[in-house]
């Protein structure tokens, strides 16, 4: 049986998250890299109570990123793997994802689930894989580089004021 969460420490070792991602941190930070006093000092300046969802998870979570740790979630509504991390703290993610994706694959996961990798720092989503593919290194492939509207139109046809029904071809208000 698989996690629905994870850690991937910067040194690249797996580890299962057995509840949510800000308790695993807040039993044992020291294995993060950070102290209680830090965790506690974060929720003051936030007002907020230890554990609760809010700014001061967010701020945790980010910094743990920014020191190289990739957080890994499974979205049972949407059926995907939600990856978190920070671009600037690892050049070796997307080796590590597909490794990632490999053990889950290996454990019974489903090859077919989506992973969706979102970079904090700079923010970037990039485009959603199927499990299978990042264990074969679809996120390892070069991207090429373009506008937003070039992603989203990639064969740059002439969409602008008209509406396709049926193979029929109507302009917008005519």
């Amino acid at each position: 049986m698989i996690a629905d969460k994870y850690w991937i420490d910067p040194d690249g070792n797996l580890a299962q998250v057995d509840e949510r991602h800000i308790l695993t941190i807040m039993r044992k930070p020291e294995a993060f890299g950070l102290t209680k006093a830090y965790i506690t000092k974060v929720h003051k300046k936030h007002g907020e109570r230890p554990g609760q969802e809010g700014n001061a998870r967010e701020e945790v979570l980010t910094r743990l990123m920014d020191l190289g740790w990739i957080r890994i979630r499974y979205v049972k509504q949407g059926d995907y793997w939600g990856v978190q991390l920070s671009e600037k703290s690892s050049l070796l993610y997307k080796a590590r994802i597909k490794a990632w994706a490999k053990f889950v694959i290996k454990n019974g996961g489903n090859e077919w689930s989506y992973v969706k990798v979102i970079n904090l720092v700079p923010e970037i989503v990039e485009p959603e894989h199927s499990m299978l593919e990042v264990s074969h290194g679809a996120l390892e492939e070069k991207r090429k580089r373009g506008t937003f509207a070039e992603f989203l139109n990639p064969k740059h046809k002439r969409i602008t004021g008209v509406v396709r029904r049926r193979g029929n071809t109507k302009r917008k208000g005519k």
